[in-house]
């Protein structure tokens, strides 16, 4: 297979800016993405000892529901397609004694910070203020939870 750049197929999709990602070219002249597999990890963080609830899904595939304790980490890995639907892993964040769910976009393959903060490995600790951003290749960087729809 040939490894090609196809910034015609990046546009289809609808990414925002020119971004150049590498792809494979099949038969067809289908261009498939060719990113690495990324590991992706979510440590309960959360004071007082208080148990996490974690429901991470795109817009194919449901991940499922886990429950992690105070400082264990629940870990998956996928491989990023660009594709309208498949591009985005969301996570739903819940814990005991707050009503409301708290959500945020864990890895997302049309944003170019995603591929050079996660390329193959993306870690957050997760925090009641939000979820923080903890990859060994960059600064810790702490963001707030999306706004409630």
């Amino acid at each position: 297979m040939l490894l090609r750049y196809c910034s015609l197929s990046c546009s289809r999709i609808g990414l925002d800016r020119f971004q150049v990602i590498p792809y494979k070219e099949f038969k067809g002249g289908e261009c498939r993405s060719s990113l690495p597999r990324v590991y992706l990890s979510i440590t309960n963080n959360l004071t007082n000892a208080l148990q996490l609830g974690v429901h991470c899904t795109n817009k194919h595939n449901d991940i499922g529901f886990r429950s992690i304790h105070f400082r264990e980490t629940y870990s998956f890995n996928f491989k990023p397609n660009l594709e309208p639907g498949y591009a985005i892993f969301s996570c739903s964040f819940t814990w005991v004694n707050q009503s409301r769910v708290h959500y945020y976009d864990v890895y997302n393959a049309r944003h170019v910070r995603y591929h050079i903060l996660c390329e193959t490995e993306c870690h957050y600790d997760v925090n009641q203020s939000g979820p923080c951003l903890a990859n060994h290749n960059a600064p810790r960087e702490c963001l707030e939870w999306f706004p409630e729809e």
